[in-house]
């Protein structure tokens, strides 16, 4: 395997969690459009706040696994890399934090939430950009990672990742 191709699978394996996510978004958005010109029924909001919950614990543990784990051992192995890895982790707060607002409105009972389905939509907008940007931004990251870790680290690296 050369260099790219072992660069290409570390950054595909770091990167592997983004799927479940990026399909829970499809499936949230697609709720939202159930709703589109009306209020929520009950089944539509029941899908919406079991979605939004399970997406925001599977993204609570998946970034306290980077921070308390990945992170450390990036910045330890590449000190120059420190500044961008703080990026990400501090993005980490923002993401989280329309997570749990979403969630936090989608426990309302469906009247309530159907009448704030226009926050709930905007908020929902914003989450995804966040989300969006930040994929990227740890895609960049991760790729000038993979480019100076030696092979050691990279299968250190890589055995962190599958506990994420």
């Amino acid at each position: 395997m050369n260099a790219h191709d072992r660069q290409t699978d570390l950054i595909s394996q770091l990167l592997h969690d983004h799927v479940p996510l990026s399909k829970a978004l499809t499936e949230l958005r697609g709720v939202l459009a159930e709703t589109e010109g009306g209020a929520p029924s009950r089944e539509a909001h029941a899908r919406f706040a079991a979605g939004v919950r399970r997406m925001r614990d599977d993204l609570i543990e998946h970034f306290s696994k980077e921070e308390e784990g990945l992170f450390p051992f990036l910045v330890d192995a590449l000190p120059a890399m420190q500044r961008d890895i703080s990026a990400l982790a501090a993005a980490h707060d923002g993401i989280c934090g329309a997570a749990v607002r979403l969630a936090a409105l989608a426990e309302r009972d469906t009247a309530a939430f159907g009448k704030a389905l226009q926050q709930v939509r905007a908020l929902f907008a914003r989450f995804e950009m966040a989300y969006a940007e930040h994929s990227k931004a740890e895609q960049a990251v991760l790729s000038k990672v993979a480019q100076g870790l030696t092979e050691e680290q990279r299968r250190l690296v890589a055995d962190l990742a599958r506990d994420l």
